[in-house]
């Protein structure tokens, strides 16, 4: 993922730019939610951690299984809530964690929602 900074427009903070080798998307602090948020794996991890703020990935990562294959939290299996769990580790919590509206901390593997994002997940 590319990811640069450039001068803000007119009253805004700074845009980044956000490229991938679908598109190339920019984003400020108005557009966090329609950008960063487009892709429902980011959303529904939003949705987790509103609910308690924080989590460690695995607990995450069962939930939105869970939620993907419209079963109970029990009845998803390891390999299932591990493949979910490499796609946030990989993809989903970096891309959230560079906007600001979740923090990671890797000795505890818990991911926690900030003010921005728990503003992002309200709207």
């Amino acid at each position: 993922m590319a990811r640069k900074r450039t001068e803000g427009e007119s009253g805004d903070r700074g845009t980044v730019s956000v490229g991938s080798r679908r598109s190339n998307r920019r984003w400020n602090d108005r557009t966090a939610d329609s950008v960063h948020i487009a892709d429902d794996r980011r959303r529904d991890l939003l949705r987790y951690l509103a609910a308690g703020s924080s989590a460690t990935v695995s607990k995450a990562a069962r939930q939105i299984a869970a939620w993907d294959r419209k079963v109970a939290p029990a009845e998803v299996g390891d390999e299932q809530r591990d493949r979910v769990r490499d796609h946030l580790l990989r993809n989903h919590i970096p891309r959230l964690q560079a906007c600001g509206l979740v923090t990671y901390d890797e000795a505890t593997e818990t991911i926690r929602l900030t003010d921005c994002g728990r503003r992002a997940v309200t709207k």
